[in-house]
């Protein structure tokens, strides 16, 4: 069921997100959005990598986020254990979300501590608001849907090379945890 509305609220949000499209514009400059901008990159966390030890939640697309026509890899990591290669969640996780370029170069977007929450990361297609850049591509962009007991975020990343992203928030709401849907679990 958390799958079926997880991928519900990504096409609303997807939706939402191209009506507001960015302007006439190169690719390279900031977002060009209602949505206002956000830091998710805590400075109380070290960087990790994918396949590092105590990171075994760790998964990772490729597309052409930059509009540069080359492709570029989006990585997704938990630092959870694994016992039989079966991830062992607890109270909480450290999430991060970085680009990494050809030559290994990471651009990190997403580095927070989520207490009983998680993180999905998907790659949504370029828009045709997004205007190439030179002939290239228009870039992918990533969409980060964060889940907490009290709370959910929408995010999209806007990456135009090594170092230089920025992230605006498209969505952010509060549960009323005073009514929640109780009942059977669908099939």
């Amino acid at each position: 069921m958390q799958r079926t509305i997880s991928r519900a609220l990504l096409a609303a949000i997807t939706v939402a997100g191209a009506a507001c499209g960015g302007e006439d514009g190169d690719t390279t400059s900031a977002p060009s959005t209602p949505y206002p901008l956000v830091d998710l990159v805590s400075t109380r966390h070290d960087d990790a990598v994918i396949g590092q030890a105590g990171w075994a939640h760790g998964q990772s697309a490729t597309g052409d986020f930059d509009g540069d026509g080359t492709p570029e890899r989006a990585v997704i990591i938990a630092n959870a254990e694994d016992y039989r290669g079966r991830v062992l969640w607890n109270d909480g996780q450290i999430w991060q979300v970085y680009i990494e370029e050809p030559d290994g170069t990471r651009t990190y977007v997403y580095k927070q501590f989520l207490q009983l929450g998680s993180v999905l990361a998907r790659v949504s297609r370029a828009e045709a608001t997004d205007r190439p850049a030179a002939g290239n591509p228009a870039p992918s962009r990533i969409l980060l849907l964060e889940q907490v007991p009290q709370r959910f975020s929408a995010y999209e990343v806007h990456y135009t090379g090594p170092g230089n992203a920025q992230v605006v928030s498209l969505l952010q709401r509060d549960y009323d945890l005073r009514s929640l849907f109780q009942g059977t679990p669908d099939p």
